[in-house]
C-alpha cells in the first residue's frame, strides 16, 4: 500500500512575489494620484477659483516625491518641484490677506483691461480725478488734441483679498481617490500586476 503526498507551492510562490512588490506598488499608485491631483488643481484655478493672469501661480504648482526606505511621501503645492517660481501671493489667495503699498502711498488697480503700469503713462499726459463716490482715478489724455482721456487706474490705500481656498478645496476633492488608491486591495492588485508582468518578461 502506498500513500502519495503532493505539495503545490505555485500559489504560495505567486503570493511571495506579490508581497515583495507591495512597496513598489504603493509608490507607483501614489505617483499616479499625485499627478492627477496636480492636474485637477491647475484646472480648478483656471476660472473656477481664480483668474489666470501671468500664469506664475499655475506654473508653480507641482509635486515632490520623498522615499524613506520602503515608505514613500509626496508633497503637493507651490514651489516644491524644483522649479524656480516664487509665488508669494499663493497663500494670500488661499487664506486671504490685506495688501498695502510698500514704498508708495497708493496701490494702483488697472481698469478696463489696461495691461501697462502707472509708470508707463507719461507725466504730461496723466492727471488725477476724484469721482462723486470718492474714488481716486489716474487718467491718461488720449488722441492728438489731448482733450479725450481714459481712466487707467483706481488708487486705493489697501486691498482686501478674500480667502479663496483654491488649494485646499481642490485637494479635498482628490482625497477619495487617494483613499481608494492607497487601500490594501488596490495596492495588492497593483503588486500582483507588477509581479505577473515581471514573470512574463
Amino acid at each position: 500500500m502506498n500513500i502519495g503526498f503532493k505539495v503545490d507551492m505555485e500559489g504560495q510562490r505567486k503570493k511571495t512575489a506579490t508581497i515583495k512588490r507591495l512597496p513598489e506598488a504603493q509608490r507607483r499608485l501614489i505617483q499616479v494620484w499625485a499627478g492627477n491631483a496636480v492636474k485637477a488643481i491647475k484646472t480648478n484655478i483656471r476660472g473656477r477659483f481664480l483668474k489666470v493672469g501671468t500664469g506664475k501661480l499655475w506654473r508653480s504648482i507641482g509635486r515632490k516625491f520623498i522615499r524613506k526606505g520602503e515608505a514613500s511621501e509626496v508633497v503637493i503645492g507651490t514651489n516644491v518641484s524644483g522649479k524656480e517660481y516664487d509665488v508669494p501671493y499663493a497663500s494670500a489667495h488661499e487664506e486671504g490677506a490685506t495688501i498695502r503699498p510698500k514704498n508708495k502711498q497708493w496701490l494702483t488697480i488697472p481698469l478696463a483691461g489696461y495691461k501697462g503700469t502707472a509708470a508707463n503713462i507719461p507725466k504730461d499726459k496723466s492727471f488725477f480725478l476724484r469721482t462723486v463716490t470718492g474714488n481716486l482715478l489716474l487718467c491718461e489724455k488720449t488722441g492728438k488734441t489731448g482733450k479725450a482721456w481714459k481712466a487707467r487706474f483706481m488708487l486705493v490705500k489697501q486691498v482686501r483679498l478674500p480667502a479663496r481656498r483654491w488649494f485646499t478645496k481642490s485637494l479635498r476633492e482628490q482625497m477619495p481617490a487617494l483613499h481608494e488608491a492607497m487601500s490594501p486591495a488596490a495596492i495588492w492588485r497593483e503588486a500582483e500586476r507588477s509581479a505577473a508582468k515581471a514573470e512574463e518578461a
